[in-house]
């Protein structure tokens, strides 16, 4: 039998580890402190959750139902997810590559139920449901930096009710989806400063992994945030060893998401970073949104400064009060968030400086500087000490004097997204189907669903009998409730789609194409379609209001591998009016 070895302790082993215990390092003791820090309670954030739900789901229903005010590139985005389930055949390619695909893939639950996609609940239900897991993760930001109760709750009243915030939150425009990421971030990053817990951190990496595939311009604030991660490590002077493996944990999940999504796009598309390139997909009911034009310097600056200061004149006043900070006092979280705000407000000019494009700087571009402010604004209070009454004071004097500047400027500013629109339905509740609104919008669905109601009439559930464009007639497809009626550019790929244009005879009955949008490919291919100047085999059939729509009926072939006309007679042409569509119909 082997004598055991014993092995005594290390010399000054023991009395390291009770040196710890008396004396931890500064990153022990901020986690062994963690419960110190105040978090948000569950009770109070099921209760946020469920106030703002119901509150922007009900304004929201009374803007798309009532009012009809309906953003086409949420419609855009719905559709798509309803093709995902209810096209035949059903494929996950129909979400495509114009969006980044989170912006459509958050539809899939709800456009599962056919009936909420196609009455257009699911746009108000979602923006509702992002919206109020915005103000969830704000509600635990502002607790992090203490503010009690009271605060809090005319804090989050006076953002939530902001004119801007309120109309994508109710419209279910993509603001209301990347808002929310772009809180969840914040919110994070606020959570492992104070705590330097870990699950914190990768919360904040999985957060950024899944904005970068909603908005892709915030792809740069995840990577400047991984540099203010590093930055905050060397200032408390941890090991590089520690900077570098906390900087990797934090970007993994962004790297995964960005290289999946880069992947798809190769096997797909076969451009791997096709992605990166911008695209213009312009809404069919807008002749104003064909406006390019140059970006000059002056114009970017003029512009940025003038969304600024009147949407968010609190991200202003933040961001000379968090550089005091750092400069007189070192405050490391004070520097990250002006310098979140100064981003915020460079991307601003971004949009318009990439295209080349003016126009590219709408509204709702500036959402990301206004939830910027607020959360620096909070930061300042937590910091302000003896002066926090002072803080909040000011903090709730710039929040109210933002709501009359921001509706103003949704009534005046020339680029945006019906948000004139959104002014005058919140109160009036009057229909505003047919009315103008600025960016050259002509508001509400009425043409597509006059085109959706004559397609079920006519033409009923004949498979594939309709060919369209999707990325222009996505609308009238959507509101038809009959996806597979329509061959479009999903069902079997773009090459053979446009084998059907080239020779559309006897191939499908009818052409529907979008007659205001020159990206319509089968305009851009039968040119005299929505004219008139069409050829005996191309019979137009009916036109909606405005002429937005005209469906064409196809002629078949001749026995003798020709075509003809299928002996139709042209009937009369109807007057139009606001109810009544301007048609030339034939026998179909």
């Amino acid at each position: 039998m082997s004598a055991t070895t014993y092995r005594s302790p290390e010399p000054g082993r023991l009395d390291y580890e009770y040196d710890r215990l008396l004396h931890p390092s500064e990153s022990e003791q901020r986690r062994r402190d963690e419960w110190k820090f105040p978090s948000l309670s569950r009770f109070e954030a099921v209760l946020v959750f469920a106030v703002f739900t119901i509150a922007y789901f009900l304004i929201g229903l009374h803007l798309v139902g009532t009012s009809h005010v309906v953003v086409f590139d949420a419609v855009d985005r719905l559709t798509r997810a309803y093709m995902t389930w209810w096209d035949s055949p059903p494929k996950l390619a129909a979400i495509g590559f114009v969006y980044p695909p989170l912006q459509s893939l958050v539809f899939l639950p709800f456009a599962l139920l056919k009936p909420l996609a196609t009455s257009l609940v699911a746009l108000p239900l979602v923006g509702a449901l992002f919206g109020a897991l915005t103000m969830v993760s704000l509600d635990g930001i502002l607790v992090r930096c203490e503010l009690a109760l009271p605060l809090r709750l005319i804090t989050m009243v006076l953002f939530g009710i902001g004119p801007l915030w309120l109309w994508a939150t109710t419209t279910g425009e993509s603001e209301a989806v990347y808002g929310f990421l772009f809180a969840a971030m914040l919110a994070s990053f606020v959570a492992w400063y104070l705590t330097e817990e870990t699950r914190f951190l990768i919360g904040c990496g999985l957060a950024a992994a899944v904005a970068a595939l909603t908005r892709y311009n915030l792809g740069i604030l995840a990577a400047f945030l991984a540099l203010l991660i590093a930055g905050v490590l060397v200032r408390r002077r941890s090991a590089a060893a520690q900077v570098e493996g906390t900087v990797a944990a934090y970007g993994a999940p962004i790297i995964y998401a960005l290289a999946i999504w880069t992947m798809f796009n190769w096997l797909i598309q076969g451009k791997p970073f096709g992605w990166l390139s911008t695209s213009a997909n312009l809404a069919v009911n807008s002749a104003g949104l064909s406006h390019t034009g140059g970006a000059s310097i002056s114009a970017i600056l003029s512009h940025a400064v003038e969304l600024t200061a009147t949407t968010s004149p609190l991200a202003i006043a933040a961001f000379v009060v968090l550089l005091f900070l750092f400069v007189a006092g070192g405050n490391t979280m004070a520097v990250a968030l002006a310098s979140v705000i100064g981003l915020t407000v460079i991307q601003l000019g971004l949009e318009a400086a990439i295209p080349a494009n003016i126009a590219s700087m709408t509204l709702r571009t500036v959402l990301p500087v206004t939830l910027a402010g607020v959360i620096g604004a909070a930061w300042i209070y937590r910091a302000a000490g003896s002066l926090r009454l002072l803080v909040f004071g000011g903090m709730t004097a710039l929040l109210v004097a933002a709501l009359p500047l921001t509706w103003s400027e949704m009534k005046s500013y020339p680029f945006q997204e019906q948000e004139q629109a959104f002014t005058r339905g919140l109160f009036s509740g009057a229909d505003q189907s047919g009315a103008s609104s600025r960016g050259g919008f002509t508001v509400g669905l009425e043409a597509e669903r006059q085109m959706a109601d004559y397609i079920n009439r006519t033409v009923g559930d004949r498979f594939h009998a309709v060919l369209t464009d999707n990325s222009q007639t996505y609308a009238v497809i959507l509101l038809s409730g009959k996806a597979p009626t329509f061959f479009n550019r999903v069902d079997r790929g773009d090459g053979a789609w446009r084998s059907v244009l080239s020779a559309p005879y006897g191939r499908v009955q009818y052409l529907l194409i979008a007659c205001q949008d020159s990206g319509d490919l089968i305009r851009q291919k039968y040119p005299g379609a929505c004219t008139g100047r069409m050829s005996s085999r191309l019979t137009p059939v009916f036109t909606t209001v405005g002429q937005r729509y005209t469906l064409v009926r196809v002629a078949g072939p001749t026995p003798g591998g020709g075509t003809s006309t299928g002996g139709t007679s042209t009937g009369t042409v109807q007057n139009a009016s606001p109810t009544q569509s301007q048609s030339t119909n034939t026998t179909p």
